[in-house]
């Protein structure tokens, strides 16, 4: 979304009674530090503005720093998941929902899983495919899956490019069932846009060799031991 400092009235959707159930949670320090991925909308309207607008749709950088290390900071390519606000460029508070299953998000959690599982590899590398993963996103999570109805709608300007491939990828969503490739953080505020992160789920080859690199330190210490008693 554009980037500038912007108090919205957020429309009421349940989410933060949600958000309550979740689980892990923490208070990090976040900041939009810069874009990714993506495309300008050429025209679009969203609920931070009565008229359409040009909008920002792809991939932002955020930085966050934890309550513990307040000197230290992670950069993360992030989506926004919240057309109702702007981004800022200063840190403020934020509440980060870790390793979530996106309960948050009600029935709309599979959608969002199923399009993360369809598109999110592609759009990390593609400006055109990380712009319609965000305005898809932006269906999914707060809207009716249709580009030209409700609150996120594509009008008169908006990029044909941008336009074919979201739909594209909403008409597609009923063909990624299945688990979810990623896990999720959820970085929330009453004030300005909410993101969500994701990192792929490890394969379970990998689980394994960590469970085994683990347990060698220990099967050493066994083994100097054993040897120890028997000389």
């Amino acid at each position: 979304m554009v980037i500038k400092s912007f108090a919205a009235r957020k429309v009421a959707v349940g989410l933060a009674a949600c958000l309550l159930s979740m689980g892990a949670a923490r208070a990090d320090v976040v900041r939009e530090a810069g874009l990714g991925y993506g495309l300008y909308s050429g025209s679009l309207q969203l609920p931070v503005q009565a008229s359409p607008a040009n909008y920002w749709s792809g991939f932002q950088t955020i930085q966050v720093k934890d309550n513990f290390s307040s000197l230290l900071s992670q950069s993360f390519a992030a989506l926004c998941v919240d057309p109702y606000q702007y981004s800022t460029g200063t840190f403020n508070t934020y509440t980060t929902y870790i390793k979530t299953d996106l309960s948050a998000f009600g029935s709309k959690s599979a959608d969002i899983i199923a399009l993360y599982n369809e598109a999110y590899a592609g759009a990390q590398t593609d400006n055109r495919k990380a712009a319609a993963m965000q305005l898809a996103l932006w269906e999914v999570a707060y809207d009716d899956k249709n580009l030209l109805t409700g609150n996120v709608q594509t009008v008169a300007g908006t990029n044909a490019n941008l336009k074919a491939d979201a739909q594209l990828l909403l008409d597609n969503l009923g063909l990624y069932a299945g688990p979810s490739q990623y896990t999720f953080n959820l970085y929330t505020n009453a004030t300005y846009q909410d993101y969500l992160v994701a990192a792929p789920v490890p394969e379970p080859e990998t689980y394994a060799m960590l469970l085994a690199g683990l347990g060698l330190p220990g099967f050493i210490a066994r083994r100097r031991k054993q040897k120890e008693a028997s000389a």
